[in-house]
């Protein structure tokens, strides 16, 4: 039969009553088929003891401290995986409470607190330490925390010169950045200086070269009109491509004057009231010939009344020329070009479609870059200059509208843009 725990106040070995203490309390907590497991794993490379090998659970005065601090250690890492420290800790105080009815301090404190496991009851240890024990803690702390001090120091002192190395080159990275701000400076000043060149010498070869240009176009006009005389079939042929090739110098010549006044910001706007409506009819009345050649049709999907809006009907006309352009060019014979115009609370948005070639996938981000021209309408139409649609974005966009598209090659492509009403 086992020792009753109730024997405690009888014996004389306190360490063996507070260990029996502690095996009563795992066996609640975890039950007695895992409280034998927690000792025999307790001598897993040391010899089991006898008490242990029999089954029997219960310690007296004539067990070894080293037995009974490695049960102990045992029974708390148990409980300490289990539920945590702060119940270990709860767990170990309330066996020294039941002890300390049977047992006086001084018992308590030579036989009991140094079995208890590092890191608990640190408070209640002290209170039964001697005088020379003390000290000898308080000396080991110390000569811990002087050399942690020391330590620090030497981060403090390596920190230190690794900030003054650091504050060393901020300094020579900021005198350089002033340097190179300088310089950058000037280059800057340099290159606007070139620019205002450059838009000069454009500005200047533009009107000269349209000149000449208009007059080309002027003479032959009177040629093919047979002003200066009859010419046959075959020599108008002729002289109507070259009426059309002068035609097309002219309008790169204005392309080009348009491109450089948008990156120099001398495009200015010049603000009238205008019906859209009529801005669209007399572009298509000029556009309309080059469609029925090509047998496409244009619809309005459409066409309700809208209010004026306050654009520069030069500028805004150049926008509805080149998208329609685009749009007849690039559709198919016998394909159809739908305009639709919608308004909303502050703007108006108008749709261009066509069913044309589409715009390939990898370069559609290009498509509005200066000079740009899409592969395949390369083949399509050789003629262009890709300043186009560079252009209307930067006229919408001036507007304080916005532009955008949606195309499928091979199926076509829609052209969006609004106008704040």
């Amino acid at each position: 039969m086992k020792k009753s725990v109730s024997s405690v106040s009888d014996s004389t070995a306190p360490a063996a009553d507070f260990c029996n203490i502690l095996i009563e309390k795992s066996r609640e907590i975890f039950g007695e088929k895992r409280v034998r497991d927690i000792l025999h794993s307790a001598f897993e490379f040391r010899e089991i003891p006898k008490q242990i090998a029999e089954g029997k659970n219960v310690f007296d005065g004539n067990t070894d401290n080293e037995t009974l601090k490695a049960i102990i250690i045992s029974i708390t890492n148990e409980i300490t995986k289990a539920f945590g420290t702060v119940f270990a800790e709860s767990t170990l105080a309330g066996a020294v409470s039941r002890l300390e009815v049977s047992c006086s301090p001084e018992a308590i404190g030579f036989s009991v607190m140094s079995i208890i496991p590092a890191g608990f009851l640190e408070d209640r240890k002290r209170k039964f330490l001697s005088k020379e024990e003390l000290e000898r803690q308080i000396a080991e702390k110390t000569k811990e925390l002087q050399d942690v001090n020391f330590h620090l120091e030497e981060k403090v002192i390596e920190r230190t010169n690794e900030f003054k190395k650091l504050l060393l080159e901020q300094d020579r990275s900021a005198k350089l950045l002033v340097r190179r701000d300088l310089e950058l400076t000037r280059a800057n000043d340099k290159l606007r200086e070139l620019d205002e060149r450059k838009s000069e010498f454009l500005s200047v070869v533009a009107h000269q070269l349209r000149t000449p240009l208009s007059g080309i176009k002027w003479t032959l006009s009177m040629i093919m009109n047979g002003e200066l005389g009859p010419i046959s079939n075959e020599q108008k042929v002729f002289i109507m491509k070259s009426y059309e090739s002068n035609d097309r110098m002219i309008e790169l010549v204005e392309d080009m004057l348009h491109a450089d006044r948008v990156d120099s910001g001398k495009y200015d706007l010049h603000l009238v009231k205008t019906q859209i409506f009529d801005l669209i009819d007399n572009v298509l009345y000029e556009i309309f010939p080059v469609a029925l050649r090509r047998d496409v049709k244009i619809e309005f999907k459409h066409r309700e009344e809208l209010p004026q809006l306050n654009i520069d009907q030069e500028k805004m006309r150049a926008v509805f020329q080149n998208l329609f352009d685009n749009a007849v060019k690039y559709s198919r014979r016998g394909g159809t070009i739908s305009v639709d115009i919608t308004k909303s609370a502050d703007s108006v948005q108008v749709a261009i479609s066509d069913s044309g070639v589409g715009i390939p996938e990898d370069q559609k981000s290009l498509i509005f870059s200066r000079f740009f021209r899409a592969r395949n309408a390369l083949k399509v139409e050789t003629d262009g200059n890709g300043l186009g649609l560079f252009i209307v974005r930067s006229i919408i966009e001036m507007h304080g509208g916005k532009i955008w598209f949606e195309s499928k090659e091979n199926v076509g492509t829609t052209f969006y843009f609004t106008i704040k009403i």
